[in-house]
């Protein structure tokens, strides 16, 4: 199939803003790792990715070393921060020099996974908040040095209710029963998002971009109004385009045109070792060619007004969406120049 942007004679520029290689921790293998990842670059045309998993200090350094020996300029990394370590003694200035040490070994961006808010719990036993005091030196050192916050926080509404056959995400439930916060041990989603929301009001010399379309995709509304206040919030279209996909297509275009200098493309592809996820962690790897059907539904999804095609995820939903036709000129800051403005490394 033809899609629009290359029927006009584009040639269409990607970077995939939200991506994994490794995970921050785990036993992998770096260079099989970034040599699966380059491989899927370079069958769907991605120039770089953005890797979220640096974890922090020897690790992130030996990563970044890597990259920059085997594979310059295609990849610039996150460091992530030990959330677990957050009742040590001077923990603000021992995270505000992780963060400042990774600037200097090349990262370009911090990555803060939902464990914050949903699984770090200090020495009480007690979940890490997101909008914790003791986190505010890590935002702002951020903030000082230009270097972005990439913020998952919560997870879909789905997860937040019984996990039973009538749950719409039953079958990733399935997958991933970890998943599930449906309980009064957990913190409420809206709880959670109040939580962020104050950190970035707080916050407002540092970026934010909101993971997963703001961490709320189910409510457009909500985003639109953040989006609103806060000129320092960002969004991402990582592993949603199944959630934003079934929104009034004339409604959701309109906000990809009204807020089209701080969205960013991302995939929330993984890659460990020889294990390839595409947005949603499977148990069987994915192909490079199941890779580019994957490629190929979102540019079907942001460049054409297709009706009831597939989205790139199926796992998480049995449904289908409504494509939104993004003119030229927002594909291009789409898929690329807002990733370059955001973080000027990838430029």
């Amino acid at each position: 199939m033809m899609l629009a942007a290359m029927a006009a004679g584009q040639t269409r520029q990607v970077i995939d803003a939200h991506a994994h290689v490794g995970m921050p921790g785990g036993k992998h293998d770096v260079a099989k790792s970034a040599a699966l990842a380059i491989r899927v670059m370079d069958a769907n045309g991605v120039s770089k990715t953005v890797d979220y998993s640096g974890s922090y200090g020897e690790a992130l350094r030996d990563k970044i070393a890597y990259y920059n020996r085997q594979y310059s300029g295609r990849f610039v990394t996150c460091v992530n921060i030990p959330w677990e370590r957050i009742d040590e003694p001077e923990f603000p200035k021992k995270a505000m020099a992780i963060v400042e040490q990774a600037y200097k070994d090349g990262a370009r961006c911090v990555k803060v996974f939902k464990s914050l808010g949903l699984g770090a719990r200090d020495s009480s036993g007690k979940l890490v908040r997101v909008d914790d005091h003791r986190a505010d030196a890590v935002w702002s050192k951020a903030g000082e040095l230009r270097m972005p916050v990439m913020i998952h926080t919560g997870d879909p509404a789905a997860f937040f209710r019984p996990p039973t056959p009538d749950n719409e995400r039953y079958g990733e439930l399935g997958v991933h029963p970890e998943w599930s916060f449906y309980g009064p041990q957990w913190p409420s989603r809206e709880e959670l998002l109040a939580q962020l929301l104050r950190v970035v009001a707080n916050h407002p010399e540092t970026d934010f971009l909101g993971l997963h379309f703001g961490n709320n995709p189910e409510d457009i509304r909500w985003v639109t109004r953040v989006m609103e206040r806060f000129p320092n919030f960002w969004l991402d279209t990582g592993a949603r385009v199944g959630e934003i996909g079934r929104y009034n297509p004339a409604e959701l275009r309109a906000v990809f045109l009204r807020f089209q200098d701080r969205v960013l493309f991302g995939t929330d592809a993984a890659y460990e070792d020889d294990h390839l996820t595409l947005g949603v962690p499977e148990p069987r790897s994915k192909t490079i060619e199941e890779s580019r059907e994957f490629f190929r539904r979102h540019w079907e999804f942001f460049e054409t007004d297709h009706r009831n095609i597939e989205h790139p995820s199926p796992i998480q939903g049995n449904w289908k969406v409504n494509a939104i036709n993004l003119p030229p000129e927002v594909l291009r800051k789409l898929y690329a120049e807002n990733a370059r403005r955001l973080i000027p490394a990838l430029r």
